[in-house]
């Protein structure tokens, strides 16, 4: 087993790097490695944001949403979460979560913990949820990534996620109650040091483990993703964000229909307003910035072009 020492906290370049080295780096053994984010929303691949998430909350905070190439729900990152990633090329390990947590529940049960597996893809101490995973499968190699709630900041997790009801055609997320790893500790530790002795408790056992060394050539393909996708509005929070909402304009029910976080169609009693709306906002994204735009423009019909804007482009 190979691991590799991620210093990166950005989660954009993260999400990329777990990309490449699951679709198109070349790996003779398995892979295990530790890494943190920023605070940022990381959604499942099937998610719309734009129910799981209070967005006006991330943009008073600053916190990216950004979408990664596995199921599951959404989380919550800090610097006080750790994320852990598994790649092999044995497919029969397959939504076998167990398999890929075992050692993490060994290592934690012996700092005197009592972790539990909790099918299909949690990890649980007494009643809390400590752990989320999540897998995915290219061609013919495996990911399983998941992450341990250490010293998260569980207040402004709270802010964040929705509970979300489906309205849609994505999946949504199942809330679970949350709470650190530190609060269970007898003993005082700072993340590092816990993130170095969950690598050592788990790659130390392989006798063939090394360290996998990134070239200038694989950062330069990673930059290039992360440029492409994870920097991106349509697959961050456009993928998946197909459904219709109902704001008030001008005291007219409006509803707007939305195809992969972009305007589509617009509806209402009032024809004149509604072919404006359509006229003007079509194809638009729900983004805030690109909303803004076209303010000069809506303010020619509509009376609270602010309000509209930001309820359009935070769903609330």
């Amino acid at each position: 087993m190979k691991t590799i020492f991620n210093t990166s906290t950005d989660p954009r370049f993260n999400l990329a790097l777990e990309e490449y080295l699951l679709k198109y780096k070349v790996l003779d053994t398995d892979l295990f490695y530790l890494w943190r984010n920023q605070p940022s929303i990381i959604v499942g691949r099937n998610q719309n944001p734009f129910l799981e998430v209070y967005l006006k909350q991330c943009d008073r905070y600053n916190i990216p949403v950004i979408r990664r190439i596995s199921g599951g729900g959404t989380v919550y990152h800090d610097l006080g979460n750790i994320n852990f990633t598994y790649i092999t090329n044995d497919l029969k390990r397959t939504n076998d979560y167990l398999f890929f947590l075992a050692p993490i529940i060994s290592t934690l049960n012996h700092l005197g913990l009592n972790v539990k597996f909790v099918p299909k893809t949690h990890l649980y101490q007494d009643e809390y949820k400590i752990s989320g995973n999540a897998q995915s499968v290219h061609k013919r190699r495996l990911i399983h990534h998941g992450t341990l709630l250490f010293s998260t900041n569980q207040k402004i997790l709270k802010q964040l996620l929705r509970k979300p009801k489906n309205t849609s055609n994505s999946v949504t997320s199942t809330p679970a109650k949350t709470k650190n790893i530190k609060d269970f500790l007898f003993i005082e530790s700072n993340i590092e040091d816990f993130m170095d002795y969950i690598r050592e408790s788990i790659i130390l056992d392989d006798v063939t483990h090394s360290e996998l060394l990134l070239t200038d050539k694989d950062y330069s393909v990673i930059n290039q993703l992360k440029k492409d996708k994870y920097d991106t509005f349509d697959w961050n929070l456009g993928a998946n964000a197909s459904f219709k909402t109902i704001k008030l304009v001008n005291q007219s029910r409006v509803t707007f229909y939305i195809n992969k976080g972009r305007i589509k169609d617009a509806s209402c009693n009032n024809l004149v307003l509604q072919t404006f709306l359509k006229n003007t906002l079509h194809n638009t994204p729900l983004d805030y910035s690109v909303l803004q735009k076209k303010t000069k423009k809506l303010s020619t019909v509509v009376k609270d072009t602010e309000k509209l804007i930001k309820k359009l482009a935070f769903h609330s």
